[in-house]
Parts: structure tokens; C-alpha cells; sequence
């Protein structure tokens, strides 16, 4: 029997991850094949022993240093030996970059169940490279078929379908997984909240279908150089009711920090507006996760780019798997919805994404070029976005092509920049850190105060009792944009905090009525203003800030204060602050307010 591996010889960099296999005119699936490796600069991926798509055949190797090793597959009193040489990724950051365009989240196929992928005849992996080969409208893409579906097997044949064709292939393509995480919990009101959703992986060399955070990570343990995404974070639920919410100030594992290297703040907008995704951007950095933005096409069948101009703009010097494994390990990209924005920018004359020494003054120089020429996706905005999700600075009526200027601040954590175009399209750059410490998100220590004395009162005079019966599915609503809703606690009181549980979002109950998910979203409260008073006349403001995580309950948290009388202003909600015109009337909807003491030790 005629057995080849399929390379003698491998030669690339730390922290690719490439097949190797045996391959024979018989299947080999189950065979006795042992593989193994010579030195620790790699790691060596066996499915021999996998509960879900067990075969033998192959391996996935990830280099993890630079140096020389061999990997041997031992059949039959033979041996197969491929000899690897890897060395250090060349450091492209003080290159100057050139701009491509990528896609991070899309699918081979619309099937998602198991059987019937595997027994597809169409949209098959093949036909996707051929596909973005011959279209030639993404640099770079990534195939990212449901964890529910795909076995062990069909991701390791996804790796060797692009092995096969990288030598006439111009995209550079990644084989990925959209995991899911089944993690779930029950909140204080008794409603089930999902505390998780899909990720994305990049350049990893496994998948996860999970019910854990702990089961994931053990799933990518030797994966230093995989890229974890979070896919549409505030998606709709489907597996509960509500948004799917990663809560990442308190879901704030190392683990995660280490593989999530970027928030998907743009996802499928020419079907969906992505009105709330944005908001999980702010909250990791705030929660010290390194991240960037992605916008995936999360396209299932059809991959009709030219419909699609959104895209994950990449920032390296040139088109190779290298350089932009490179530049995505490193949050050299971010997300465009017109697709055509060329961004650099330097802080202190440092480029971005960068770390900032510690300082006040923050300098910005901002260039920007295009991919082709258009003039309704120039920006006419741009927003400086820093802590707390806040806008610290917002410009306008100036040459977006090259512009400068000055932010003092003795708090800054980060920034990041926001680009508005006359389409209301958006550009989310990368993010830089200014060398101050995390501030951490603690609620453990506070107990929420009796309700039963407790009457509040909405300034234009509209019953707003529902907010107070210790009931999450009943609702309030507005009667415009914004909003002015008082507590009266009945007597002073040391209160020090205030949750808002966020409206129960039901799709099914959505597409009963043919309503888009995005109205629901729209109505979800976003930027207040919390002011407390002992006699209700002289208030003092002791918060204001942006609701982010958008599900379940959110507790803002402030100093101490003896107070009679806490009132909480909405000033926008995600519609208002969307920047789409369909949106921007639409009123606030809340479920329930709540205000918290701290419980002494």
C-alpha cells in the first residue's frame, strides 16, 4: 500500500498551526497510527482519542518556538517523518502598514445540524475558497462553521482543504469554529440569563461545544497563539430569553483575557443594524481585556461580498499568512462598516494599538485614505471614546483625511476612536492604553434595600410602579427618548448603588409580530445620570455613565451617601444613540429598579 505524508519538510513561523497527515488510497480513519513529536517547540494535536469525530491520520502542529523538531507517524513498522524548522514571527509593528480586508466570521453552509452537515452536497469548504479565490473580495477570510455541527474530523479536513490550495490561493484563509458556550445562570429575580454565547477562534487547533467556561479553556490550553472573537455579543437570545450578555467586568477569568483578542461590534449589517454590539467594546477594555473590533459577514450561504462592503480592515505591510497572523495577535485591525476607511493613528507619537507611558496629555495625529473613491464614506465625526464607554471629546468640520489634537485627562485608562459617515456607516479603531490600572467591578458587598415602602415618580406623570414590584417581566415605558424617574425611599438611607433590569427580549414573540430584532433593542436605556437627595428638592449628582451590558440587571455602583430621594435620568437609548434615522425616536423601556446598601462583614 502506497502511504505519503503529506510534507517532508515544514518550514514557518511561532505561532502557525498547520496540518500533517497520512493519506493512502484506503482509509486510514482508524488505523494504528501513533504520532509524536521530538521537541517541546511544538505542540502535536492527536484526535485519535476525541469522544466527537475520534480518527487517526492526521495531526495539527502549532509552533510555539523557534528551533528544530521532528513529527513521526509510526503504521504498520513504518515510519512517516516530517522535519519542522520554525522560527521567530518577524515583528511587523514598525513596518508601515498596508490595508486589507478580511472577514472573521462566516460559514460554509446554512445546515446546522450535525447529520445534515456532514451530509451536505453544496456549500461545501471547497466551494467556499473557490468562491473568495475567484471573487477576490476579501484578503483574508475565515471559516467558522457551528461547533454543534462540525466534528473533530471535518475541522482538521477544513485545515487540509486550504493546505491543498494555498499555493493558487490569493486570500489568506484561516480554518476556524464558532464555539458554544452553554453557560447559563439564574439572577436574583429568578429569570435565566445567558452569561455567554458563540466565540470565535482563529489560528487555534480545536473547537468547543461546552456547558463551562473552565471546560473551554481546558479545550484550548496549548493554544497561546489562538485568536478568540466575541460574536455578536448582544445578539438576541434563541437559547433563552433576553440578550446574551459575556458580562465581562465580572466574567473577567485570565484565561479569557488571553484568548479574546477582539469584540465583533459589526455583524451581518445589511441584515441586522448592530445597534448594541458596540457596547461590549468599551466594557472589556474597561475590564483589561486586550481587544480590538471585528466585523464578520457571519454569511451562511450565498458569500455575496460585493452586497456586503462592511469589513475587519487589517493593518499589515504585506499579504501573507504571516503578516497577518502577525497583525491579528497584536489588534492591528478593526472594524469598517463602509468597508473603505484606511485608518492610522499615533497617541504621543506612539502608533496604534499601542501602550501610552503614564502621562496627562495625549496628542493625537490622525490620518485617513480609502480603498476606493467615494465620498459618502467620509467621515463627518469622529468620537473619542474613553472609559465607562464615555465620549470625552467629539469633532467635527475638519479635514478627516489628516487632523490633530489634545485630550488631558489624570484618569484615562484608554481611548479608542469612532468614526461617523453621512450613511450613519462606522469605524471603530483600535484601541490605546494609557498605563493606569484597572479599576475592578465589585457588587459582592451590597444587598439590595426593601421595596415595600418605596414610591416613584416619572416627571411627565406616568404610572411607573411596575418598576418597583420585584418583578422583572413587568415593563415601563417612556413616553419619549428620554426620561426623569424618581424614588422616594420613605426615610433617609445610606444607599450606594442602583441596578436597572433591562426589558425581557423575546425573538419568538419578535418574529410572531414581524418585528425586527433591532426596535426591541432600540428601546434598551444607554447614557444617565444618577442624582440622590435627602429633602427632594436639592439634588446632587453622584453618577452618570453608559448602561452596557444591556441584559438582565446592571448595577451602577457610587460613593456612599445618605439620601431620601434617588433619581435616575435617562438621557438616550440604543435607538437614540444609534445613528440610524428608523431608530432615533423611539422610547426608553426599563423592568425594574432597584437600590442597593453595602452589607457590613
Amino acid at each position: 500500500m502506497d502511504i505519503k505524508i503529506s510534507s517532508e519538510a515544514i518550514f514557518s513561523f511561532v505561532g502557525d498551526v498547520l496540518p500533517i497527515w497520512l493519506s493512502a488510497e484506503q482509509n486510514l480513519k482508524f488505523e494504528r497510527i501513533e504520532w509524536s513529536r521530538s521537541s517541546d517547540i511544538i505542540d502535536v494535536r492527536s484526535y485519535a482519542g476525541c469522544s466527537h469525530g475520534a480518527f487517526r491520520y492526521g495531526v495539527l502542529v502549532t509552533l510555539l518556538k523557534s528551533g528544530e523538531a521532528t513529527v513521526t507517524a509510526r503504521y504498520n513498522g513504518n515510519e512517516y517523518v516530517c522535519r519542522i524548522t520554525s522560527r521567530e514571527r518577524h515583528d511587523f509593528s514598525k513596518e508601515k502598514p498596508n490595508f486589507y480586508k478580511g472577514d472573521f466570521h462566516t460559514h460554509t453552509t446554512p445546515e446546522h445540524e450535525h447529520d445534515k452537515y456532514l451530509m451536505r452536497t453544496e456549500f461545501l469548504p471547497g466551494e467556499y475558497l473557490e468562491y473568495i479565490k475567484d471573487e477576490n473580495l476579501r484578503d483574508a477570510a475565515v471559516m467558522t462553521d457551528h461547533s454543534e455541527t462540525i466534528d473533530h474530523e471535518s475541522f482538521f479536513r477544513n485545515f487540509i482543504e486550504y493546505e491543498n490550495r494555498r499555493a493558487n490561493m490569493e486570500p489568506i484563509v484561516y480554518a476556524g469554529c464558532e464555539n458554544e458556550i452553554m453557560y447559563s445562570e439564574f439572577d436574583r429575580f429568578g429569570r435565566e440569563h445567558r452569561l455567554s454565547g458563540e466565540l470565535v477562534t482563529v489560528n487555534a487547533n480545536n473547537f468547543c461545544q461546552s456547558n463551562t467556561y473552565p471546560e473551554f479553556f481546558w479545550a484550548f490550553r496549548n493554544n497561546p497563539y489562538a485568536i478568540g472573537i466575541f460574536a455578536h455579543p448582544h445578539v438576541i437570545g434563541i437559547s433563552t430569553k433576553g440578550v446574551w450578555n459575556y458580562r465581562p467586568r465580572l466574567n473577567n477569568s485570565k484565561e479569557l483575557r488571553d484568548l479574546i483578542k477582539y469584540v465583533e461590534v459589526l455583524n451581518a449589517p445589511r441584515e441586522n443594524e448592530n445597534i448594541i454590539h458596540e457596547y461590549v467594546y468599551s466594557e472589556c477594555l474597561d475590564a483589561g481585556y486586550r481587544v480590538s473590533t471585528t466585523c464578520g459577514s457571519d454569511m451562511h450561504r450565498g458569500w455575496d461580498f460585493s452586497s456586503f462592503p462592511a469589513a475587519t480592515i487589517i493593518m499589515a505591510p504585506e499579504k501573507s499568512r504571516e503578516a497577518f497572523t502577525d497583525a491579528l495577535l497584536n489588534l492591528r485591525a478593526y472594524a469598517c462598516e463602509s468597508g473603505n476607511i484606511k485608518l492610522t493613528y499615533k497617541v504621543n507619537g506612539i502608533d496604534a494599538p499601542s501602550d501610552i507611558p503614564l502621562t496627562n496629555k495625549y496628542h493625537f495625529e490622525v490620518k485617513i485614505d480609502y480603498f476606493r473613491k467615494d465620498n459618502a464614506t467620509r467621515p463627518i465625526r469622529c468620537d473619542v471614546i474613553s472609559d465607562g464607554g464615555m465620549t470625552v471629546k467629539t469633532i467635527e468640520n475638519v479635514n478627516f483625511e489628516e487632523f490633530e489634537f489634545d485630550i488631558e485627562s489624570e484618569t484615562a485608562r484608554w481611548f479608542y476612536l469612532r468614526f461617523i459617515d453621512s450613511n450613519s456607516h462606522r469605524t471603530f479603531s483600535p484601541p490605546v492604553f494609557c498605563s493606569r490600572p484597572v479599576i475592578p467591578y465589585i457588587i459582592d458587598d451590597l444587598s439590595p434595600i426593601d421595596k415595600s415602602e418605596f414610591k416613584i415618580y416619572d416627571k411627565d406623570g406616568s404610572d411607573a410602579s411596575a418598576l418597583i414590584d420585584d418583578d422583572s417581566l413587568t415593563e415601563w415605558e417612556s413616553s419619549a427618548v428620554g426620561c426623569e424617574l424618581t424614588v422616594d425611599m420613605g426615610s433617609v438611607r445610606s444607599v450606594e448603588a442602583i441596578g436597572c433590569y433591562m426589558p425581557i427580549i423575546d425573538i419568538f414573540e419578535l418574529r410572531k409580530i414581524g418585528l425586527r430584532s433591532e426596535y426591541a433593542e432600540a428601546h434598551l436605556p444607554i447614557d444617565y445620570i444618577i442624582s440622590t437627595s435627602s429633602d427632594g428638592v436639592n439634588y446632587e449628582k453622584c453618577a452618570e455613565g453608559l448602561f452596557r451590558s444591556l441584559a438582565g440587571e446592571e448595577i451602577v455602583r457610587f460613593a456612599p451617601t445618605n439620601a431620601r430621594f434617588v433619581k435616575l435620568e435617562i438621557l438616550s437609548n440604543a435607538g437614540s444613540r444609534s445613528e440610524k434615522p428608523m431608530f432615533a425616536n423611539i422610547n426608553t423601556r426599563l423592568a425594574e429598579i432597584s437600590l442597593f446598601e453595602r452589607v457590613e462583614n
